[in-house]
């Protein structure tokens, strides 16, 4: 627990308490199953970590971005496009873009996700208000 490698030593890569994690997982799993892409906007205590340095006991506001498949978007492609895009897309290897079409369709899709669903995040965090590029009927955030 708390590593990536089994060679690594318990909790070597814990910085966050996992209690706090029950919000953002929530988050994951309701976007999910609506078939979008989340962004989660929370407070999450930070934890001691001696191999990393790290001195806990005080809280991070973070924006996490986790990309899911996302129906409003796919709908919203056209006919000729959408059949080239796989059903798991956004979630793919590097090595799955073929042509400059492909490349072009991540690239409107991190445009859009961006605009539309991050940039208020972000904008929330940073203690300024929404800004022309987002759109706060289509924000999909929880702030605990």
């Amino acid at each position: 627990p708390g590593a990536s490698d089994w060679n690594m030593k318990e909790n070597y890569m814990r910085v966050f308490d996992p209690a706090d994690f029950g919000p953002f997982w929530d988050t994951i799993k309701a976007h999910l199953e609506l078939g979008e892409p989340a962004v989660y906007k929370g407070k999450l205590t930070v934890v001691d970590n001696p191999y990393l340095g790290i001195k806990g006991g005080w809280e991070v506001e973070v924006v996490w971005v986790t990309l899911l498949p996302s129906q409003s978007w796919r709908s919203a492609l056209p006919g000729t496009v959408a059949p080239f895009v796989s059903d798991f897309f956004p979630n793919v290897k590097v090595t799955d873009f073929q042509s400059r079409m492909m490349m072009a369709v991540m690239s409107q899709f991190a445009s859009w996700f961006t605009t539309s669903k991050v940039a208020e995040a972000v904008q929330a965090l940073l203690g300024r208000g929404h800004n022309d590029l987002s759109t706060a009927s289509q924000i999909s955030t929880v702030d605990v």
